[in-house]
This record gives structure tokens, sequence and C-alpha cells, in this order.
């Protein structure tokens, strides 16, 4: 069955999460209440799970992978972040 999931994303440079295999990344937004910040995803709910790698890098420092696919920017406080899935 298919639905919408969020994921809290906590602020650390790299990291993974574990999501249904296939899952289809829908957006990345934050909550300016509670300054947390969500990825939002359609998935499979009857699928196996995989791990899946993220950078999370704030405006102005270094970009550190070649190979990472942008989802999205939110700005938390006085901080703007940069969400990116890394492919392998």
């Amino acid at each position: 069955m298919n639905t919408i999931y969020k994921y809290e994303i906590h602020i650390k440079e790299t990291f993974t999460l574990s999501l249904p295999v296939g899952a289809n990344i829908l957006c990345f937004k934050s909550n300016r209440q509670t300054s947390k910040m969500y990825l939002y995803a359609k998935v499979d709910t009857e699928a196996s799970n995989e791990q899946r790698s993220f950078a999370l890098v704030g405006t102005g420092a270094p970009i550190d992978f070649n190979n990472g696919v942008y989802i999205g920017t939110v700005k938390v406080g006085f901080f703007v972040w940069h969400l990116f899935e890394i492919l392998y």
C-alpha cells in the first residue's frame, strides 16, 4: 500500500535513512514553530527497507561528494540547509 511518510532530519553532515525499497522522495521542509526539518517520501508500506545515504550541507560549506542528487533547501533560524541524496 502506498502512503506518504515523513522522516525527521537532524543536523549531521552525512547520514543514512532506512526507507522502503523504491521510496519516492517528494520534498524537504522545515517546521518554523519547532525548527525541525523533515523529508517526505511516498513509500510502499509492504516493501522491505534499504539504507539510503544523504548529505546535509550549509550554505558556504564545502561539498565533499560528486554524486549527489539535490532534494531541497530549507531555512531554520539563521541557517540555510541543502539536502542531497548520495548515490553510489
